[in-house]
């Protein structure tokens, strides 16, 4: 038998048994979970597939400790950064956060936290360039190794960041077109998970590539 008739010969027979594989690979996998506020997360399609045969479920937001931090021209550095909690309208009433100007969420990626210092130096350019609300959404606990794992808590910090926009909105008018989210590396997955939550949302910028 010819090498091609071989290899075709393979493909033929073995296609049939990947799938019935990966349909049998989905029925013992298929978990969900919920999180108060959040919503339910699922392994199904897209989460897994043929190519994502194996499929994992985000972490809690108790193990992601996700940070919203606040900067603006009144306060611009590390030192004197807010926090912002949409379960706390306090935090935000309190704080410098000002609905009548834009707002840019910054989001980090891989292995990353929120006080690399190429989000400061993003923190200080776009202070520079206007008198934005810079808020840095920091899910450091959450993204580091396995990329399996960190990958599937951008699910929860995407929806995380709907959230808050949402509280923004309703409880402090703040305009959902003035809302800007950056996404770095698997932060421009986070970003894709937040936007598709929300309506009318100003404008995302992603870049996937980590380098």
């Amino acid at each position: 038998m010819s090498l091609s008739l071989l290899v075709f010969y393979t493909a033929v027979i073995s296609a049939p048994s990947l799938g019935f594989l990966i349909d049998t690979v989905q029925q013992i996998t298929h978990r969900q979970i919920c999180y108060t506020g959040l919503g339910c997360f699922a392994t199904d399609p897209p989460f897994t597939s043929l190519q994502r045969p194996l499929s994992v479920l985000p972490d809690s937001p108790d193990v992601i400790q996700t940070t919203f931090l606040l900067y603006t021209r009144s306060n611009p550095t590390t030192t004197n950064e807010q926090i912002l909690s949409a379960s706390n309208l306090t935090s935000i009433a309190t704080s410098y956060f000002n609905s009548q100007k834009q707002t840019k969420f910054i989001v980090h990626g891989f292995t990353h936290n929120g006080h690399r210092q190429w989000i400061r130096n993003m923190v200080a350019q776009l202070l520079i360039k206007d008198d934005y609300n810079v808020i840095v959404v920091d899910w450091g606990h959450g993204s580091g190794i396995p990329y399996t794992q960190a990958t599937a808590n951008t699910r929860v910090v995407g929806a995380q960041i709907a959230q808050l926009i949402t509280v923004l909105q309703q409880s402090f008018n703040a305009s959902m077109g003035d809302m800007h989210i950056i996404g770095h590396s698997l932060g421009a997955h986070i970003s894709g998970y937040a936007g598709e939550r929300l309506q009318h949302l100003g404008r995302i910028t992603g870049k996937l590539s980590s380098f």
